[in-house]
C-alpha cells in the first residue's frame, strides 16, 4: 500500500511540473464512479486555476484516442477508465503526457503513461475505486482537496464497493 501511495504522490508532483497555461483534457467514464472521479479532478484543478476541457463517455476506444491525438492539449487524464486501451494510447498519444486514474485491470505492457492503478501494486480490486484514486491524487496536489472525500464515497457506493 505504501508503494501505491508513494506512486500517487510522485505522479501528482510530475503533473505539477508539466502543467502549463494550456487546458488539461479530462475524459471520464459515464457512470457514477466516473462522474465522481471527474468532479473531484475538475474541482482540484479549478482550485489551482488550471483550465480544463472535459467530456464523458460510456467507454473509450481507438476512435476516441485518435480524435484526442488531433487536439492541441498536451496533458490528458482518463478517469475511471483507460486502462484497457494502453496500446492505443501508446500508439496515438506518444507526444502527449497521459495520466490514467483507474482501478480496472489492465494489460501489463511497456508504456510511458502514468497509470495510477492499484492493480499495478498487486492490491485487491475492492480496495479503491476510480473516484478514490482521483481523490488520493487530488489530495496530493493540494491538502485542501480533502473536502472532496464525500465524492469518493459516492463513487464507491455507485460502483457497488464495500
Amino acid at each position: 500500500m505504501n508503494d501505491f501511495l508513494s506512486y500517487i504522490k510522485e505522479c501528482a508532483k510530475l503533473f505539477k511540473e508539466k502543467v502549463s497555461q494550456e487546458p488539461v483534457r479530462i475524459l471520464g467514464h459515464l457512470d457514477c464512479d466516473g462522474i465522481c472521479s471527474a468532479s473531484i479532478l475538475i474541482k482540484a484543478l479549478n482550485r489551482e486555476n488550471i483550465k480544463i476541457v472535459y467530456s464523458s463517455h460510456k467507454q473509450v476506444d481507438e476512435k476516441i484516442i485518435i480524435e484526442l491525438s488531433r487536439e492541441p492539449c498536451k496533458l490528458i487524464f482518463f478517469v475511471d477508465f483507460g486502462s484497457n486501451v494502453l496500446e492505443y494510447i501508446n500508439k496515438n498519444l506518444s507526444e502527449k503526457t497521459v495520466f490514467i486514474l483507474d482501478h480496472h485491470k489492465f494489460e501489463n505492457i511497456e508504456t510511458k503513461v502514468f497509470n495510477v492503478n492499484q492493480n499495478k501494486f498487486k492490491l485487491n480490486d475492492d480496495i479503491v475505486c476510480g473516484s478514490g484514486i482521483a481523490y488520493l491524487f487530488s489530495k496530493c496536489l493540494n491538502s485542501k482537496n480533502k473536502d472532496m472525500a464525500y465524492l469518493a464515497l459516492i463513487g464507491m457506493v455507485g460502483d457497488n464497493q464495500d
